[in-house]
């Protein structure tokens, strides 16, 4: 099961994701976050995956996709909260090559707000 809560604060989406974002859960992902971002033209994406204790390459494969469509409009994505249960997926799927990992949601809104 995947949680998909969201928050939209100071001009930034906030995504914090609970459970596990895999083959059976990422359509979860593409209609609460990926649907959003294209219809109101969301720019700032922060998603937390601090509580996600599961990700296959189909999560992960959502989680870029949202980067590739953001970027498309010169938007910026991160990625935070990064825990021990995904560290090993997401490091191998060399995601962080393309979306920056930060601490926290914070240090997110700190960044964005130091580049715009």
């Amino acid at each position: 099961m995947l949680t998909v809560i969201t928050e939209f604060r100071r001009g930034i989406f906030f995504v914090r994701l609970k459970g596990k974002l895999n083959t059976k859960t990422s359509e979860i992902l593409k209609k609460k976050v990926t649907n959003l971002v294209k219809e109101y033209g969301i720019t700032n994406l922060v998603i937390n995956v601090k509580d996600l204790k599961e990700i296959d390459l189909d999560g992960i494969a959502g989680l870029f996709n949202n980067y590739l469509y953001i970027r498309k409009y010169a938007g910026t994505s991160f990625l935070c909260g990064l825990n021990i249960n995904i560290e090993k997926d997401i490091k191998k799927s060399q995601i962080l090559s393309y979306i920056p990992l930060v601490n926290d949601e914070i240090n997110a809104m700190k960044v964005i707000k130091w580049m715009g």
